[in-house]
């Protein structure tokens, strides 16, 4: 995976231009751009599982913050199935099926989400159950000379990088080379959700011919 640091440094060699000031303005752009493509689809490279994390009663609702989810996808109770997940629902719904929604225990088989915490319910009892979440992961702002990788994969790179260009040739008054890459960044781009797309079809078929595996509906409460 391509580094911020790294990235900055190939459109500075792209452009020809070392000097602070257009670093500066790479890197806005470059933080800018990563997080448009990245939040302009829910792409399968982003959708990522946590490490197993204990919940019980004493620690819920389950403080997910430190995982800077875009959104969660799925709850999984893998000390009961790890494959099956739990079915989403709202805290209006639960409180208007279950009176002592607030205060009952047991095996939970719902979530939802409560001010950017994880409720469960029923909640955990004090000893507690193991869960993982499946969410899709954000971008956040990489500072100079950051390390961190590019959420984006390396195959996609030179999306990103038409993108910044077309930005960086503006810049420069160097419209023709500026509509050129802006050109190749849509095409890009929309190669980009084409193939998203197939991918999902995949899964889709899988669907339709293994029912067992990937179930049609949710039960809610």
């Amino acid at each position: 995976m391509t580094t911020f640091a790294a990235f900055v440094t190939l459109i500075q060699g792209e452009i020809n231009d070392i000097d602070p000031a257009m670093k500066t303005r790479i890197e806005s752009w470059t933080n800018d751009l990563h997080f448009r493509i990245c939040s302009s689809k829910r792409w399968q490279w982003l959708v990522v599982t946590s490490s197993s994390t204990l919940i019980k009663a004493s620690t819920h609702p389950y403080d997910y913050s430190e995982l800077n989810p875009r959104c969660i996808l799925d709850v999984l109770d893998i000390d009961f199935d790890p494959v099956k997940p739990l079915a989403p629902t709202t805290a209006d719904a639960i409180r208007t099926s279950y009176n002592q929604y607030s205060s009952s225990t047991g095996y939970p088989n719902w979530w939802y989400d409560t001010e950017g915490k994880l409720a469960l319910y029923p909640i955990p009892d004090a000893s507690g159950r193991n869960y993982t979440i499946r969410y899709i992961k954000q971008p956040t702002v990489l500072g100079t000379g950051s390390t961190t990788s590019l959420l984006i994969p390396d195959r996609w790179i030179e999306v990103l990088k038409d993108a910044v260009l077309s930005k960086a040739f503006s810049w420069l008054d160097k419209d023709q080379k500026s509509q050129k890459h802006e050109a190749m960044f849509q095409g890009g781009l929309q190669t980009m959700k084409a193939q998203e797309s197939e991918a999902a079809q995949v899964i889709y078929e899988g669907q339709a011919s293994r029912p067992d595996i990937f179930p049609w509906t949710i039960t809610y409460p």
